[in-house]
């Protein structure tokens, strides 16, 4: 099954979409607030909101995030709506810059530069699109490898992620790889040179505690996932 990556992030339907679910963000619907240590001495606050939106049809579970510098000061501030899943990482880039991805929604990505304070978000048309749940960047490659859900299955996509603040190329993994593998779970990443891993891995608990135990990995030599970007 094809995702439909068009991006509708800036278009007035999906706007006032967004315009609509703000409502979530009452104070009658705060659940409390977390702190988070992000690389760099950056720190970030989220407050956590849980309420029906659009006349009671529609529970959301949402969050407000400002996210600070190693001085205190605020240097980004944003909403997510569908916040179950949520990524938030400080990039630094093979251009010398830093750039922090978040998310606004389940199915979207979001990339701030910290320097210029820039921001680009790209939210798929396909509304039944990839969920993502983590992502890792290889400087070496500027290749962006998200790993999610699409069709509640795990999965994983390649980003060229050169130009960080602009429009890019997606490339389903599965494209890469045999056509009878499939992960029971979604995959962590490592490089192994030039070679990205992908492991399938379970946690099992054992009498010394829990342990992971490798399934099985799926390796991807540099020319396959470089051609597949190009």
């Amino acid at each position: 099954m094809e995702c439909d990556f068009t991006n509708i992030a800036y278009s007035q339907k999906y706007l006032r979409q967004r315009k609509r679910k703000d409502a979530v963000y009452s104070p009658k619907n705060f659940k409390g607030a977390e702190f988070i240590e992000l690389t760099d001495g950056y720190t970030a606050k989220r407050n956590h909101y849980e309420g029906k939106v659009e006349w009671g049809k529609y529970g959301l579970i949402a969050s407000e995030t400002f996210v600070y510098d190693s001085l205190g000061a605020e240097v980004h501030h944003y909403f997510n709506h569908e916040s179950s899943t949520e990524i938030l990482k400080i990039i630094n880039h093979s251009d010398g810059n830093q750039y922090l991805l978040f998310q606004t929604e389940l199915r979207d990505y979001g990339v701030f530069d910290l320097a210029s304070k820039k921001s680009f978000i790209h939210v798929p048309q396909d509304e039944n699109s990839f969920i993502w749940v983590d992502a890792n960047y290889n400087p070496a490659y500027d290749i962006l490898v998200a790993t999610g859900l699409f069709a509640a299955g795990p999965t994983v996509h390649l980003l060229r992620f050169k130009n960080p603040l602009e429009e890019t190329k997606w490339v389903d993994i599965a494209s890469l790889i045999p056509d009878s593998y499939e992960f029971l779970d979604v995959p962590m990443v490592r490089w192994d040179g030039d070679t990205l891993v992908l492991t399938d891995a379970m946690e099992v608990d054992k009498p010394e505690g829990k342990e992971m135990m490798i399934l099985k990995e799926v390796s991807i030599p540099w020319d396959a996932y470089i051609s597949a970007l190009s």
